[in-house]
């Protein structure tokens, strides 16, 4: 008797489904578990670096999906630390295999000294000072980051 599915039968059943032998000897229990899914859900997590271009991030997707087996079916969530003027194009990237959702949470890499020092005494130099040398807290750290891609990269906005 098996208590539940040996397919995946919905988006959250992620792992491996199958079902177990068991052999009972002289106060003793041995468990196997066979796996019998053809398909399983996935989370998983492709990172993204400051170098990264839209092909790039394309490309570590599709590697995943290979690796992993492109019979089974994603839920990825990108992380890491992205040139600010880059946007993952999460489009193009649902079109790598079987893929429910892509989430992005990635972070612009901003070098604030770098720009404190390039914007000295103009309203994006001025709007890096108002938070003092570094974001007392994450609100502030999503208004700086917020702040920085619209001033900078109003393309994006």
């Amino acid at each position: 008797m098996y208590a539940g599915a040996l397919e995946p039968i919905d988006r959250e059943d992620i792992g491996p489904h199958g079902y177990m032998i068991g052999e009972v000897q002289r106060k003793k229990v041995k468990l196997i578990f066979v796996e019998k899914a053809r398909r399983q859900y996935r989370k998983e997590e492709v990172s993204v670096t400051e170098e990264d271009t839209a092909f790039s991030v394309r490309e570590k997707i599709a590697a995943m999906i290979r690796e992993k087996g492109s019979q089974d079916t994603y839920q990825i969530t990108l992380t890491g630390a992205r040139h600010p003027g880059f946007r993952p194009d999460i489009g193009e990237y649902l079109k790598c295999g079987r893929i429910l959702e892509i989430e992005d949470r990635t972070v612009p890499a901003f070098h604030l000294e770098e720009l404190r020092q390039k914007y000295r005494g103009s309203l994006i130099g001025n709007y890096i000072e108002s938070f003092g040398t570094e974001p007392k807290s994450q609100v502030e750290q999503k208004a700086l980051t917020l702040g920085l891609e619209a001033l900078l990269y109003p393309e994006n906005c």
